[in-house]
């Protein structure tokens, strides 16, 4: 990576293999590694809430972005360890209004965003082996309006696009390729 000024956030559906490539990636990079899922968690535990259940997270996450859509990006920072002027990698970007928010603060030249993408049957397989999700329930939570959001203008405007669908190591290369093209 040539430059440490990036901020580096993923995107991607549940399943899709974001923190399985970002947290690899941010740590052969130097770089701390945070995603807005531990915010959210940690809100739901503040509130007494489930830290588990997807919807009950989705929900607050939802709600953080509605409500207090700054506050929930200085609680990112927070918990990547930095101000809004810093760098990193962030995991788990789902709204175009934190996208516009994080552009505001660090920056177009500076933020750089990848979108994980995987195929939806091994995306389900993947969810039934680690949470025993069925298809449907798949189904359901992709129909959500936040998981529209990914796929309608998340997705059109990250900087690369990377394919998840092979072996874990194939797509770090993707990543470590995509890299060297910082400035």
């Amino acid at each position: 990576m040539k430059s440490k000024n990036n901020l580096v956030v993923f995107a991607g559906h549940t399943g899709s293999g974001k923190t399985s490539i970002s947290k690899p990636f941010a740590l052969s990079q130097g770089l701390k590694w945070t995603s807005f899922g531990n915010v959210v968690r940690f809100e739901a535990a503040r509130l007494g809430m489930s830290t588990e259940d997807k919807r009950v997270l989705q929900t607050i996450g939802q709600k953080m972005v509605e409500n207090e859509p700054e506050h929930f990006c200085d609680l990112v920072f927070e918990s990547l360890g930095a101000d809004s002027n810093s760098i990193g990698v962030l995991d788990g970007l789902r709204h175009k209004l934190i996208l516009d928010l994080l552009l505001d603060r660090v920056g177009d030249k500076y933020l750089k965003l990848a979108y994980v993408d995987v195929d939806n049957i091994i995306r389900h397989q993947r969810l039934f082996d680690s949470r025993g999700w069925l298809k449907e329930q798949c189904e359901e939570y992709d129909a959500d309006v936040t998981e529209i959001e990914l796929i309608s203008f998340i997705r059109p405007n990250a900087d690369v696009i990377i394919y998840n669908s092979g072996s874990l190591s194939e797509s770090l290369a993707q990543v470590d390729i995509w890299a060297l093209n910082f400035k």
